[in-house]
C-alpha cells in the first residue's frame, strides 16, 4: 500500500478508559501509520510590539516555585523529543538552552542584527539562553538570523576545545530545518557563536550561520531534511546530527533513508558541515518508501567510540524474525566517526529476548508476536565508560509483518483499562558493545497513554489541553536518557500523569477487576540513575509540585549530560507552560526551569525491574520476589510460569478466563528460590487469560493469551 509522508510528529493513540464492572478483552482497532516529520506551524506574521511583556502567567507552579526564565513566540519548537534542546558542559560549569528567539525579545544581552519589531523572518531567528549559576541568573545570544530561511525545530550542544576551561572560549553550535519564508520546506540551518564577553548591550561575537540548500544537488543538505535528531559531540573537533533523506529534492517526499550530517570545527568561527551517505538504502522499500525511523546518534566522554541507531526493517536480513518489524540498526565508531561499521546485523529478538514480548500482541493476519521498534513514547541513546550503547525506549507490538505494513503498528498498542503491568507500555535499556548480542533492563513501566492529534484517530485526545488551529497538539512520555559527563552513571527520565491521584479502581461484589489510567494530560516528571559498574539503579524519583487540575509539566527537555557535585548527581530539566492560561500552541508559551531533580551517590542500591514488575503499585506480600511473564506468550499448548520465593511455600495457580471465571487450578510445594509452573491450554479456547500466583501472603496477577 501507497504510504503518504506526513508533516507531523509520530502518533500511536491508545483506547480510552471503559468503566465497567466486567472484564472485556480489549479489542483491536485500526493501525496507526508512522509519520516521519515534525508538524508545521501556521504561517503568523508578527504584527504586535516585541518588548518585555508583562508576565500573566496563571499556572500552579507553587511548591516549588520553579523560575520562568525564557519565552518563546510559540509552542512548536519543543515539539519533538528527539530534539537535544538543552546541553550541559562540566568543564565550563554551563547549562544552555536552545531554542527559536523567545517571544519577549529584545533583551539587554546583545543588540541584534536585524530589527525584530518589523522583521517577519523574526518567526525563525534562533537563541541560545546559559547559566553558569544553576539558573540563578541567564545570559542570551542570538545566533541565527535570515530573512529567507525560517529557523525552525532546534537541537544543539555545547563545543569546547580540549582541556579548555575558560567559558569564552567555547562554542554553542545549533543546527534544525527551515522554511522558505513559512512556507515550505528548503533548506537545513547550521550555527555556532563562541560565547560572547563584555557588557552588555553587545553585538553578537563570531557568528557563523549556514542555511544549506536540500535542493541544489552540491550543498552538503541535498535532499535532507529536519537535521535536529540527536546533535551530539563527536570524535576529531566534530558535530554530528541527523537527519530524514528523502529521493525529491526540495520536497520531503519519497523518504529512502537517513542522513548524518558531521561539522568539523574549522579553527576559527564555525565548521564545516559535510554529509556522511553510506547509510542509504539499507532498509526494505515498502510503497515506494524505505521503512525507517529517525536516526540517533551517540559518542563516548573521549568523542572515540560512537553509535548510530536507526529503527528499520532490515533489507538484507536473512533471519525472518530480524526483518519482519521496525528493529535497531547500529553501526559502531572507534574512531571519533571517521569509519563507520555496521554491527549486531541479523539480530533475532524474537528468540533472544524473549523478556521484551510479554506484554506485545500478535500481528493481525500472522498471528505472531513481533516487536517494533518506533519510539512511540520517546527513546534516545548515550555511550557509557566501557563504550557500550545504552538504547533507551518502549517496544511496541508490530501490526503486520507484511513488507506492505511495516511502518504501521496498533492503534491500542496498550489498553487503558490496565489489567496488570503486562497491559502498560515496559521502557527498556536496550544494551550492546556491538559484538553481536544485546541485554536488557528494565527501567519502568509506563502508567499513562499519549495523546494524539484528533478525536477521530484518537479517543485520548479529547483530554488534551494543547490545541492548534483546531485539532490538539500531541504529546508523548518523552522518554528520554543522559549521561554523567564520564560516562559512569545514566539516567532516565519519563513523564506521566500522577497516577496516585488519578487511579480508578472496579470491583465486582468483592472482587478486584482492573485499574485503569487515565492520558496522560497533566504529566509529572520521573528519573531514576544506574550506575555501569555495578549495574544497580536508583529509587524513582516524582517531581509532580506542577501537577494538578490547572497545570503540569509539558514538552519538557532533559540535559544530555548530567550534572555532578561530589559524588551526588542533578538533573537540568526545562519545560513550558501557557502563557495565557488557555493552553493555545499557536501563541506565547513560557519556558521554566527545574533546578533540584537530585540523587544521591549513595542511591544506587536497587536490582532492575523484573519484567512484570513485583512489590511496585500492583502487589502486596512478602513472599514473592518475582512472577515472571508466562513464555511463550501467546500459546495454544503448555506455557511456564517462573515463580521467585523468598522462603519455602506452597504456590497455588488459579487460571481464569476474561469474566473472571476460575477454569484451572494448581497447588505445588514451592522452594526458596526460583520455581516452574506449568501452563495446559489444552481444554481451554482462544482469548484472553490471567493466572494469578498466591505464596503466603503475596498475590500476583498476570495476563495471558491462548490462540488456536
Amino acid at each position: 500500500m501507497k504510504k503518504s509522508v506526513l508533516l507531523s510528529s509520530a502518533l500511536l493513540v491508545g483506547v480510552g478508559v471503559f468503566a465497567q464492572v466486567q472484564r472485556q478483552a480489549p479489542q483491536r482497532n485500526e493501525a496507526y501509520k508512522v509519520s516521519k516529520l515534525a508538524k508545521v506551524e501556521p504561517i503568523q506574521v508578527n504584527t504586535q510590539g516585541l518588548q518585555p511583556k508583562a508576565g500573566n502567567h496563571n499556572s500552579v507552579m507553587v511548591a516549588p516555585p520553579y523560575s520562568k526564565f525564557s519565552s518563546q513566540r510559540n509552542a512548536f519548537g519543543f515539539i519533538e523529543s528527539s530534539q537535544n534542546c538543552l546541553s550541559w558542559n562540566q568543564d565550563l560549569n554551563c547549562l544552555a538552552l536552545f531554542q527559536r528567539q523567545t517571544q519577549d525579545w529584545p533583551g539587554t544581552a546583545f543588540t541584534p542584527t536585524v530589527n525584530v519589531g518589523t522583521s517577519t523572518s523574526y518567526s525563525g531567528y534562533q537563541v541560545v539562553k546559559w547559566t553558569t549559576n544553576n539558573g540563578s541568573s541567564w545570559d542570551s545570544v542570538n545566533y541565527y538570523q535570515n530573512a529567507a530561511n525560517w529557523a525552525r525545530y532546534p537541537s544543539g550542544v555545547i563545543y569546547n576545545p580540549t582541556a579548555n576551561t575558560t567559558l569564552g572560549n567555547a562554542w554553542f553550535v545549533g543546527t534544525g530545518p527551515c522554511t522558505n519564508s513559512g512556507s515550505s520546506w528548503g533548506a537545513n540551518w547550521f550555527a555556532s557563536v563562541q560565547i560572547p564577553t563584555g557588557a552588555a548591550p553587545r553585538t553578537v561575537q563570531n557568528n557563523d550561520q549556514q542555511p544549506l540548500s536540500t535542493s541544489v544537488s552540491t550543498s552538503p543538505a541535498y535532499n535532507t531534511y529536519f537535521s535536529s535528531y540527536n546533535t551530539c559531540i563527536g570524535g576529531n573537533n566534530t558535530v554530528y546530527t541527523g537527519a530524514y533523506k528523502f529521493s525529491t529534492p526540495g520536497t520531503p517526499a519519497g523518504n529512502y533513508g537517513v542522513a548524518i550530517m558531521k561539522g568539523t570545527f574549522n579553527g576559527t568561527n564555525g565548521f564545516t558541515w559535510v554529509q556522511d551517505s553510506s547509510l542509504i538504502n539499507k532498509w526494505t522499500v515498502s510503497g515506494g518508501e524505505s521503512d525507517n525511523g529517525a536516526p540517533h546518534i551517540a559518542f563516548n566522554s573521549t568523542g572515540l567510540i560512537g553509535y548510530i541507531v536507526v529503527d528499520g526493517a532490515d533489507s538484507t536480513a536473512t533471519l525472518p524474525a530480524a526483518k519482519m518489524s521496525y528493529q535497531p540498526m547500529v553501526w559502531k565508531t572507534t574512531d571519533g566517526g571517521t569509519t563507520w561499521t555496521r554491527v549486531n546485523a541479523n539480530y533475532d529478538w524474537v528468540a533472544n529476548n524473549p523478556e521484551i514480548m510479554g506484554n506485545l500482541r500478535p500481528t493481525v493476519a500472522q498471528n505472531t508476536t513481533l516487536p517494533a521498534f518506533f519510539d512511540t513514547y520517546g527513546g534516545n541513546c548515550v555511550v557509557d565508560a566501557t563504550g557500550k550503547l545504552h538504547y533507551v525506549t518502549a517496544v511496541v507490538p508490530s501490526y503486520s509483518s507484511d513488507r506492505d505494513s511495516l511502518g504501521y503498528g496498533f492503534s491500542y498498542p496498550f489498553g487503558y483499562q490496565q489489567y496488570a503491568c503486562d497491559d502498560r507500555p515496559w521502557v527498556f535499556d536496550f544494551m550492546t558493545d556491538g559484538t553481536g548480542s544485546w541485554t536488557t533492563k528494565k527501567v519502568t513501566d509506563l502508567f499513562t497513554s499519549k495523546l494524539g492529534r484528533t478525536t477521530t484517530a484518537d479517543s485520548n485526545a479529547a483530554s488534551n489541553l494543547w490545541q492548534n488551529a483546531g485539532e490538539f497538539f500531541d504529546y508523548d512520555n518523552r522518554v528520554h536518557v543522559s549521561r554523567t559527563a564520564d560516562g559512569t552513571k545514566i539516567f532516565y527520565t519519563w513523564s506521566d500523569s500522577d497516577t496516585a491521584n488519578n487511579l480508578l479502581q472496579y470491583y465486582s461484589g468483592s472482587t478486584f477487576l482492573y485499574n485503569a489510567y487515565p492520558p496522560n494530560a497533566y504529566p509529572s516528571l520521573y528519573y531514576r540513575g544506574m550506575d555501569v559498574a555495578s549495574g544497580m539503579m536508583t529509587p524513582i524519583h516524582e517531581n509532580n509540585s506542577g501537577n494538578s487540575l490547572n497545570g503540569g509539566y509539558w514538552f519538557y527537555y532533559t540535559s544530555d549530560i548530567v550534572m555532578t557535585n561530589g559524588t551526588d548527581y542533578k538533573v537540568p530539566m526545562t519545560y513550558i507552560d501557557s502563557r495565557a492560561g488557555n493552553y493555545d500552541a499557536t501563541v506565547a508559551v513560557d519556558v521554566y526551569y527545574i533546578d533540584d531533580n537530585d540523587v544521591l551517590g549513595t542511591e544506587f542500591t536497587q536490582p532492575a525491574y523484573s519484567t512484570c514488575t513485583v512489590g511496585i503499585k500492583e502487589v502486596a506480600g512478602t513472599n514473592v520476589s518475582n512472577v515472571s511473564q508466562n513464555f511463550p506468550n501467546p500459546f495454544n499448548g503448555t506455557s511456564t510460569v517462573k515463580v521467585s520465593l523468598n522462603k519455602a511455600e506452597y504456590i497455588t495457580l488459579n487460571v481464569t478466563n476474561s469474566i473472571g471465571q476460575l477454569v484451572s487450578t494448581q497447588t505445588v510445594k514451592g522452594n526458596a528460590g526460583e520455581n516452574q509452573l506449568t501452563v495446559d491450554a489444552s481444554n481451554l479456547n482462544s482469548g484472553i487469560y490471567f493466572y494469578t500466583v498466591i505464596s503466603g501472603n503475596s498475590k500476583v496477577t498476570r495476563k495471558m493469551s491462548v490462540t488456536k
